[in-house]
């Protein structure tokens, strides 16, 4: 049976998903997986995954600007770390709400754990955040 394991972040006022991209890059997170962007601009809840050249990422962000914040969400493929760990951020309806979907090379506790060790994703996560007027944090991990 597959995990899975998630962070909701809500934000007191909606927040601009380039603005968010950018300064998750500038703290040195990566949208190259496995050679790629990995990105979704969902309408219609087929979420349809695509996969361009990183030096699209301004044309897919320009995209995502232009969507309707009320009824799209924007995901993008997220690496946090030199092991490629990370996974996916989806920008819900609204952009008041995040997901953090921990969907590549979790980490887990230590000592043989199943469970999701969410205080590394935390700590690479919060302080981009927080700065952004981050209210609450969910955490799920469930089979």
């Amino acid at each position: 049976m597959t995990r899975s394991a998630d962070i909701d972040f809500t934000f007191q006022d909606p927040v601009d998903p380039p603005m968010v991209i950018r300064r998750l890059l500038e703290a040195g997170a990566s949208i190259h997986y496995e050679g790629l962007l990995s990105y979704v601009l969902d309408q219609d809840g087929m979420f349809d995954w695509k996969r361009v050249e990183v030096e699209k990422l301004d044309d897919v962000l320009d995209c995502a600007s232009k969507s309707a914040p009320e009824s799209t969400t924007f995901g993008i493929s997220v690496i946090l770390d030199r092991e490629n760990t990370g996974g996916d951020l989806l920008f819900h309806p609204g952009h008041r709400k995040l997901s953090f979907l921990v969907t590549i090379n979790r980490r887990n506790l230590r000592h043989g754990s199943k469970f999701c060790d969410f205080g590394w994703y935390l700590e690479r996560l919060t302080p981009t955040f927080e700065s952004m007027g981050l209210t609450e944090i969910e955490l799920c991990d469930m089979a």
